[in-house]
């Protein structure tokens, strides 16, 4: 007779748990439901895993800043709109390590500069966000710190400096490096509007402004500040994404509004003339021909220039002038002084808003985007070079070229610019963290709980069922929120915060979640304690704890692991539901994305790309459960197979 082995761990871990596991799992796959289960919870499973694996370091704690995704524009919807028709500005970052041309030096004048190159296109009439230059690891050399200029190459030809500075390093050493980044407000728009208006051919008519030197500088310099105001719409660095149109109609005369004053000032100037009576200084031939003047431009309105109604008008100003000194000599009634005083005054006043507002001619500029090529150059220039570096690349780390386009990814950003398709991603594995922990341990206590309530009976019976009759009466949700509300207020500031919120949202789901699955493992426990074989197993001097693990535990599991995969899904949805109250606990959750949106406001419920991807995952993360809890329900009861 061969002797019989002595069954190894490993042999029991393959008996008791490996192949009843095999065995479920064969069953589960061998339905619709289970077959679906399996595949999602496979694929929660391996994304969670690869999640957890590359998340950056400090993501956690770095996801809410504006400055960690500086890079992406804020609240737009992804890439792939523009395939559904949209029009969109496409979104780059580029980055050059090295030069695009062998860097250059001049003995003659000791000039050594690095050029870099890059190129955006603009398909679409849309505004992108915004866009900037930005070099980093910049070195001083000889003791020298360099300039640069970023100049623009539009596709309709204009050719701009943009930016131009001295960049300024605290300590001339080599080894100390600095960072230059655009800044939009530091743009040279004086340029850019003089390389437009060269392009384009832009003045005011000489049919409308006349010969005066002094209108001809005012009209330019009013249509100048014009085009700026209009150009720099919605923003002063976007202004060269735009192009002028319709420039033959921009000047317009607004010989109706001169109507009006020029009638109120022959008016009173006629006042004047009926107000003298006596004329020893013979002020009425200086009066006539005010008024002659001003009745002139009255009835020449329609072909008058800006010049002849300014130089006519400072004709009857000095007219009048000479006459309030002939009246304030000869002592002529204050009346008349007055009148004709009154009257220099008003058209000095006219003469001066002539001079500073568009009041005889309306400008009106129009623009409309620019598309096509836009080639840039960023010339890193270092003045006064005496020797020709060994290696000039070094000078500079790298320079990187950043387009915050109308669209960003797969998924679109959220309002801090946070791509929302990483967020969901590194999402997977704290959502299905916070599930499994918080349903395995309320599963495991409710097990143990009710199996201990049934087996012993007694005073241990009374007190868990009525720490379960507690629980059951205390409203979950409000409690939640008022601990949740205290922890944000008394937990210090910093990077354990958030972990040790969430923690005490999952260990309050662990104490509430327990109690209902006692109570049914209880009643299981109390029909099977009475069995033969239960009896049998006393007689033969079995302990308690070997009924409890041997013959009970394994009968009532399935049911437990029914249970869990049920409140897995629960307590995901626990977690969205209290961030988006507002008990935000800090980390990229589902549940925090669709916070964001609702502390946005109109604006988050606006961005569909904000609101249906997380949902939709957690919709999927708990048909996933659900489907696999369906499966486990048909093992443990077969009766629901036929319905």
């Amino acid at each position: 007779m061969a002797a019989t082995r002595e069954l190894t761990f490993k042999d029991k871990l393959v008996l008791r748990v490996v192949n009843p596991l095999k065995g479920v799992l064969k069953e589960i796959w061998g339905m619709t439901t289970g077959k679906i289960a399996l595949l999602l919870l496979s694929i929660l499973i391996a994304v969670s895993v690869s999640a957890a694996l590359t998340m950056p370091p400090g993501f956690l704690d770095s996801w809410q800043s504006a400055s960690f995704w500086e890079d992406n524009p804020v609240i737009v919807p992804p890439d792939w709109v523009k395939y559904f028709g949209a029009k969109v500005a496409p979104s780059i970052v580029e980055e050059k390590s090295k030069p695009d041309v062998t860097p250059q030096w001049d003995p003659s004048t000791g000039i050594l500069t690095l050029t870099y190159r890059f190129e955006y296109t603009l398909t679409d009439p849309v505004f992108p966000q915004d866009y900037y230059f930005a070099v980093y690891g910049i070195k001083s050399y000889d003791n020298i710190t360099p300039i640069i200029t970023i100049s623009v190459e539009r596709p309709d030809g204009v050719t701009s400096v943009l930016w131009q500075e001295n960049i300024f390093i605290n300590n001339t050493n080599a080894d100390v490096t600095s960072i230059y980044k655009t800044d939009p407000k530091k743009i040279k728009m004086d340029d850019l509007v003089s390389e437009i208006f060269a392009k384009y051919n832009i003045t005011v008519p000489p049919n409308i402004i006349g010969e005066n030197y002094m209108i001809q500088a005012i009209s330019s310099s009013l249509l100048r500040d014009r085009v700026v105001s209009k150009i720099s719409q919605p923003s002063t660095a976007l202004s060269i994404f735009q192009k002028p149109v319709n420039v033959e109609n921009w000047v317009t005369v607004l010989r109706s509004e001169q109507r009006p004053v020029l009638e109120e000032i022959n008016n009173l100037l006629k006042n004047i003339r009926g107000s003298i009576s006596n004329d020893p200084a013979n002020i009425l031939p200086l009066i006539n021909n005010a008024i002659s003047n001003v009745t002139f431009l009255i009835n020449n309105l329609d072909k008058i220039t800006f010049s002849d109604l300014y130089e006519t008008l400072q004709n009857v100003s000095t007219l009048l002038n000479n006459a309030y000194k002939l009246a304030m000599s000869e002592n002529y009634p204050s009346v008349v002084v007055t009148n004709i005083n009154d009257a220099k005054s008003r058209i000095d006043k006219y003469l001066d808003s002539l001079k500073v507002t568009v009041s005889f001619i309306g400008i009106s500029p129009e623009f409309e985007i620019l598309t096509g090529a836009y080639r840039f150059e960023v010339n890193i220039t270092y003045p006064g070079v005496r020797t020709y570096p060994s290696n000039p690349q070094s000078l500079i780390s790298y320079v990187k070229f950043t387009v915050k386009g109308s669209v960003k990814g797969t998924l679109g950003t959220i309002n801090n610019g946070a791509d929302l398709a990483t967020l969901l991603y590194y999402g997977f594995p704290i959502a299905l963290l916070i599930g499994l922990i918080a349903s395995v341990s309320s599963t495991l206590i409710g097990v143990i709980a009710g199996i201990i309530s049934g087996y012993y009976g007694g005073w241990i019976d009374e007190v868990i069922q009525r720490i379960i009759d507690i629980l059951n009466n205390i409203p979950f949700l409000p409690l939640m929120i008022i601990i949740g509300t205290a922890a944000m207020k008394v937990l210090p500031p910093g990077t354990q915060k958030s972990f040790y919120i969430i923690m005490l949202y999952v260990a309050i789901l662990i104490i509430f979640s327990w109690a209902g699955l006692a109570i049914v493992v209880r009643s299981m426990t109390l029909s099977i304690k009475e069995e033969p074989y239960i009896e049998a197993a006393k007689a033969m001097g079995a302990s308690n704890t070997r009924i409890i693990f041997y013959h009970i535990f394994p009968q009532v599991m399935m049911y437990a692991v029914a249970t869990l995969v049920y409140n897995v899904p629960s307590a995901i949805l626990t977690e969205a539901g209290l961030s988006v109250l507002g008990l935000r606990h800090g980390w990229p959750t589902w549940g925090a994305v669709l916070a964001e949106a609702r502390a946005a406001g109109p604006v988050g419920y606006a961005a569909w790309w904000w609101i249906l991807p997380p949902g939709l995952l957690l919709s999927l993360t708990s048909l996933t459960f659900v489907l696999l809890g369906l499966a486990v329900e048909k093992i443990v009861e077969p009766r629901l197979r036929t319905l």
